[in-house]
């Protein structure tokens, strides 16, 4: 590598370095490109700067951070890039594929801050959360105004990014808004410096209770999502190979595929909840790891759960819709709730199943990161399962609510609430001590799932209040009774599309599809 890479490249080399030591290899760097070398060569930097490099300039995309690695021979690879950070990225998906190459095998065989802008990446300093009451925008500029000034002058961003909308928490009066804003602004103008502030949030520390971290940092345990975000937002098209190769070196080779299938399905559960049955998240005010889906001042009971809208209102159907097609026999093109509990349920079969598996492979590699990783999906998977019952609960309420205090619809309800506390019991026995008690992940609601089990075992308590003695056969006949004629229908149709082939004209044997 010639002499004057810039900060980059040379980062990248390192990285490079380190990896071919850790693997036994013998590593000397020069700058020569004429002098012949015995053993294997890693040629690399800009290619207007190395000739070596530079043969293959024609092949390298010329689009700013472009990535260019090739095993021209036996001995010789070549990792480039269009740029310098284009470079770096070659060079450290290169010790990447060094460090998961196993032990014995020949490393060219398997390839194909202290600044931050010395490793190529550039930062925006984003602020999500500013004032999530205009009770508290007086007191809130001032802070932010000093707050602001001082991190603009200790830290050298790219680019300063405010989530100016009302889902960020925003206040909706314009006279709060337009009062806040102008101090923030008229801070980050002036570059005024703080003194004495007073430091807000919580957010150095551990989740997990002492005797369960593996890290030295709470943002460590989540390294899959950044690593997920970093080379799906560069290359959309990133192989899973990519993502295995870590999974791997933290699990071994065995059971890495079980837990990287458990973990892609285990973060499909909040999003879904989120999006058919929990608007108050957007907001910042719920917690769909642990929360019943009641809202914030639901209490954890049934029938704020049932009343709840969803916030993907054109994917999903709210429950209170979802009764009325049931009791008038129609269908909607949205997702039924009955059939999110099927969703619900499979997933966690899945994750359940793929658990089991690496259970079985993981051998020696069992460890911290292990078990705790484990019990994380474990929880997504009983909280899958709880909405899946509490769904059928929600639906049932909402009928008892619309056929004039039905009382087998309010059996049913009791039968199916019953069965998501029994889950949600199970879900408190999995997390066990793993957790703080006192985590605090939004704005307003704080605590751990043992305090939403109190609500939820009060709430239906209240909730079997004149029904002691409902019948433990009411789901089948009622709810799910019901559901079946409702799928019944739907499969009709949906056969008749298929036979029809979307058309709209009269066919033999086919319903008029209009």
């Amino acid at each position: 590598m010639p002499q004057g890479q810039p900060a980059p490249v040379v980062f990248g080399v390192e990285k490079v370095k380190q990896a071919l030591v850790a693997k036994g290899y013998n590593v000397t760097q020069t700058n020569s490109h004429t002098k012949r070398f015995k053993g294997s060569v890693i040629a690399t930097g800009l290619p207007q700067n190395n000739p070596v490099v530079g043969n293959f300039s024609s092949a390298i995309y010329k689009v700013p951070e472009s990535v260019f690695i090739k095993r021209p021979s036996d001995n010789l690879i070549i990792a480039t890039g269009f740029d310098a950070t284009g470079t770096m990225y070659a060079l450290l998906e290169l010790a990447s594929q060094i460090e998961a190459t196993p032990e014995g095998s020949n490393i060219l065989s398997a390839v194909i801050v202290q600044k931050a802008h010395d490793h190529g990446v550039k930062i925006t300093f984003g602020i999500w959360n500013h004032v999530s009451n205009p009770d508290d925008a007086n007191r809130l500029a001032a802070y932010t105004e000093k707050a602001i000034a001082k991190i603009i002058n200790l830290v050298p961003f790219d680019a300063f990014q405010f989530r100016m909308h009302w889902e960020s928490g925003l206040p909706r009066e314009m006279d709060v808004l337009s009062k806040f804003w102008g101090s923030v602004y008229d801070g980050i103008f002036e570059f005024m410096e703080i003194e004495g502030a007073e430091i807000m949030g919580n957010g150095s520390k551990q989740a997990l209770n002492d005797s369960y971290i593996y890290t030295d940092y709470e943002f460590q345990r989540y390294w899959c999502q950044n690593l997920m975000i970093g080379r799906l937002g560069y290359n959309p098209d990133t192989p899973n190979e990519v993502f295995l190769r870590e999974f791997s070196k933290r699990f071994g080779n065995s059971a890495a595929p079980y837990i990287m299938e458990a973990l892609e399905q285990s973060s499909r559960i909040i999003p879904r909840i989120i999006s058919s049955a929990m608007p108050d998240f957007q907001e910042q005010r719920g917690v769909p790891e642990w929360g019943s889906g009641s809202g914030m001042n639901g209490k954890a009971t049934l029938e704020a759960y049932s009343k709840k809208l969803p916030l993907d209102i054109q994917t999903f159907l709210s429950f209170g819709e979802a009764a009325d097609l049931l009791i008038k026999n129609q269908i909607s093109a949205r997702v039924h709730p009955l059939q999110n509990a099927d969703w619900y349920s499979k997933t966690a079969n899945e994750i359940e199943r793929n658990i089991s598996l690496a259970e079985q492979d993981i051998g020696s590699n069992r460890n911290k990161e292990f078990i705790a990783t484990i019990k994380d999906m474990q929880i997504m998977a009983g909280m899958a399962r709880f909405h899946a019952e509490r769904v059928k609960a929600a639906i049932a309420y909402q009928m008892y609510l619309k056929l004039d205090k039905s009382s087998a619809a309010l059996d049913s309800a009791i039968y199916c609430d019953e069965r998501a506390l029994e889950q949600y019991r199970k879900v408190v026995s999995v997390v066990g001590d793993m957790y703080r008690t006192d985590l605090n992940f939004t704005v307003s609601d704080a605590g751990h799932w043992k305090d939403e089990l109190i609500l939820l075992e009060k709430a239906f308590e209240q909730l079997r209040i004149g029904k002691i003695n409902a019948s433990r056969n009411r789901e089948q006949h009622f709810i799910m009774g019901i559901w079946r004629a409702y799928r019944k229908k739907t499969e009709n149709i949906n056969r008749a599309l298929l036979c029809c082939g979307g058309n709209v004209h009269r066919k033999k044997h086919c319903m008029t599809i209009s």
